[in-house]
């Protein structure tokens, strides 16, 4: 310590010596000055009545104090300091809030005083400044804000017209979960992804799973990247404490925000281009509904400065939708099943409700979720041990206020904590025990109605989107425990511990391993069984119809016959579960994307057969330019047919010279099968050698076929379920066969 003052006194000249004593003396009467100023304030905060805390250090408080969970600390400094209490963290006091009737006196009584917001660095750059709903104050910008996102997105009105979005999703998402029974699955990725498709389906009328362009540019790192953004608001940043270092971003914090919004940006760029050069190839204004992004888009060039909106704060209520809805969604799912999977007696209770409201040859619909109220209890429950935001969202008041007592400066950064109210013993019985019990009784809702349960807080800053917020949540979790079982993998450790940020995520991700819970014959059934196809194929003319629709809207960048939409009603309206086709590189893509918009409707599995690995690699990117991902097989057709079972839909085409082969090889399911022929027209007297290939004493007979003039004609038989013809074999041996001449018309019957 000496040899490190000496320096100040050992110079080795005159100019030396008068630069040390000088920056001696600076720093002497610096050092005087803080401690002058740390004096001052806590003499100040004792003669203002400023709520009780601890003491700090000179300058930056008691910020080195601080730990990494900042709910249970701010907890356990309650029952020290009492319900309300500040501390000094850098330049800026923070006050912190723990109890029922504090927190009435600041979101509900001053809620127009606590009303603005405090919002960190990272938070104004991810939002353009502070453009969002999220960190705006509150001012009439906001105000329009929110009532355009309540108007147009949340409404009742526009929650029912959007069921379908969340309906297709959520099947797709169990069609999906199917696909991997047995494996290792990460309960967030899952949700998340369904609310991606979700939400942009809402905002700009096009999900990532329905494939298309403006869907492609929401790519697979956009998880990544929004949970980078995410943690990084929740972030201590010194730049937030100490104003005047942000210039520096000491911690690079900003910088690394400012790569994830370039990110963020390139999509919402291509997206906001791609639909202005959609509306000025518009002739005429169209008849229809319009989304969030054609509205905001619209409202941009008005000239009412009250109600008009620049590109920049559209992008910024976009990155506040999106990451809203997908974040705190999908972390609320995984805290859910984490304590689900860790109570079996709770498991069972939501599976014996979902089986007597549902049944067990019942598809989840939403429709059951205001039945389902022990389901609801344990979703309630888990909100309450795992607030998605502990601390919530900071209060900023913009003048001084009494808090119980106490002065509460202006702009002080106020924190209610939700995390310490759920855990209360004075609020709840035995507050650490998972009962959802608790919710049973009485009238428990997410809106702030009942002080002991503020999830989403109360009063004007409460969280917009807790409707959608609950349809979602509980229709995904419904769709996921009725639809399989979960266990925990033997090899992972499983824990319920936090990891304190904006939203409080798990510090583990779970990772569960689904297994099949219905039975074979209910709509959820492991497609390719035997005893699936049991069951006859049943016409569904709203099944046909939403896939022709689906498959309208991803084709819209292709023109051509409609042999695609044909092909794709037939195979969702019969319900294929088990699609086939066979494609080479000189073939069309339009019918296979067809398929597979067939496929997600039926929960089925969509093979394509190709000869070689050009042939696959151009039909692979072919699909995935569409947002699509198919399976592919390559080898000879007529091989790889016949070594799969229980085909339910089988698109073969004429022109190939193997088509009658792959047919006869073909092993159709026990409840019948649809056979298509492409390009028809190419082959003569097609309807006599399809039956003819079907003549050879075995168990398959086709019932009836028919040939439509589409594209180059389609061929389109019915191959009866074995039980639908099941005769005397003198039925068998004699029956008539009707016979079409292309070119006059006439018909023919023929005994055989």
């Amino acid at each position: 310590m000496i040899t490190c003052w000496s320096w100040w006194w050992e110079a080795e000249n005159d100019q030396d010596k008068l630069i040390a004593r000088t920056l001696l003396t600076i720093s002497a009467l610096s050092l005087v000055f803080l401690c002058y100023k740390w004096v001052s304030f806590y003499t100040k905060k004792a003669t203002t009545s400023l709520p009780p805390g601890p003491y700090g250090l000179p300058v930056v408080g008691y910020l080195p104090f601080l730990g990494t969970n900042l709910h249970e600390i701010f907890t356990n400094m309650a029952h020290r300091y009492g319900p309300i209490f500040s501390l000094q963290l850098g330049r800026k006091l923070h006050v912190v809030v723990n109890s029922i009737d504090l927190v009435k006196v600041v979101a509900r009584d001053l809620d127009n005083s606590f009303a603005n917001r405090s919002p960190p660095i990272t938070g104004l750059t991810i939002t353009y400044g502070g453009a969002s709903i999220l960190w705006s104050n509150n001012n009439t910008y906001w105000r329009n804000l929110r009532k355009l996102l309540v108007s147009q997105v949340l409404s009742n009105a526009n929650l029912k017209a959007s069921q379908s979005f969340r309906t297709n999703e959520v099947k797709k998402t169990v069609h999906d979960v199917y696909k991997k029974i047995g494996e290792k699955m990460d309960i967030n990725e899952i949700v998340f992804n369904t609310e991606v498709n979700v939400v942009t389906s809402m905002i700009w009328g096009r999900s990532k799973s329905e494939g298309g362009l403006e869907a492609s540019h929401i790519g697979d790192r956009f998880r990544e990247v929004e949970m980078k953004i995410v943690k990084l608001l929740g972030t201590s940043n010194i730049s937030d404490f100490f104003p005047v270092l942000s210039r520096f971003d000491l911690q690079r914090r900003n910088q690394e925000m400012q790569r994830h919004l370039e990110y963020v940006d390139r999509i919402f760029d291509n997206i906001i281009e791609k639909r202005i050069k959609d509306n000025s190839c518009k002739m005429d204004e169209e008849d229809e509904r319009k989304d969030l992004l054609q509205i905001l888009l619209e409202l941009k060039d008005k000239k009412d400065t009250e109600t008009s909106f620049n590109m920049l704060q559209i992008k910024a209520l976009l990155t506040d939708v999106i990451g809203a809805a997908t974040d705190t969604t999908s972390t609320m799912v995984e805290w859910v099943m984490a304590e689900i999977l860790n109570n079996s007696n709770v498991m069972q209770q939501v599976q014996d409700e979902l089986t007597n409201v549902v049944g067990m040859n019942n598809i989840v619909e939403e429709s059951h979720m205001n039945k389902l109220t022990y389901l609801d209890a344990v979703i309630k429950e888990t909100f309450r041990l795992h607030p998605p935001l502990p601390l919530l969202i900071n209060r900023c008041p913009d003048e001084s206020c009494m808090v119980g007592g106490y002065t509460i400066p202006k702009n002080t950064i106020v924190y209610m904590n939700v995390w310490a109210i759920h855990r209360d013993p004075n609020n709840w019985t035995n507050p650490l025990e998972f009962k959802p019990e608790r919710f049973l009784n009485g009238k428990w809702d997410y809106n702030g109605n009942n002080m002991k349960f503020l999830p989403f807080g109360l009063g004007r800053r409460m969280c917009p989107g807790i409707a959608l917020g609950d349809k979602m949540l509980m229709y995904i979790l419904a769709s996921l425990l009725h639809s399989f079982e979960w266990k925990l993998p033997k090899d992972d450790e499983f824990e319920l511990c936090d990891e304190f940020g904006l939203v409080m995520k798990k510090r583990k991700p779970l990772v569960a391993i689904p297994t099949q819970r219905l039975p074979n014959d209910s709509q959820f059934q492991v497609f390719g069984t035997k005893q699936a196809n049991r069951m006859k194929l049943v016409w569904s003319p709203e099944m046909a119809t939403k896939a022709f629709m689906d498959t309208v809207k991803s084709c819209e960048v292709y023109q051509g016959s409609s042999v695609k939409e044909l092909i794709s009603a037939m195979a969702a309206g019969w319900n294929a579960r088990f699609i086939i086709e066979t494609w080479c590189h000189s073939d069309v893509i339009t019918t296979s994307i067809g398929l597979a918009v067939a496929s997600t409707h039926t929960f089925g599995r969509h093979l394509c057969i190709v000869p070689d690995e050009d042939s696959r690699a151009k039909y692979v990117a072919a699909m995935e330019k569409l947002g699509m991902s198919p399976e592919v097989v390559v080898g000879d057709p007529e091989t790889v047919v016949n070594g799969l079972e229980f085909i339910d839909f089988l698109v073969v085409d004429s022109r190939k010279n193997d088509f009658d082969r792959i047919i006869k090889a073909a092993k159709f399911g026990h409840r019948g099968a649809v056979l298509v022929c492409k390009n028809a027209n190419l082959t003569a007297a097609a309807d006599f050698r399809l039956r003819s290939l079907f003549d050879d004493g075995g168990s398959r007979r086709i019932v009836r076929s028919v040939f439509l003039p589409v594209g180059n004609g389609l061929e389109i038989a019915y191959v009866a379920a074995v039980e639908s013809w099941a005769g005397s074999d003198e039925t068998k041996k004699r029956r008539w066969i009707k016979r079409v001449d292309r070119q006059s018309g006439e018909e023919f019957l023929i005994r055989k």
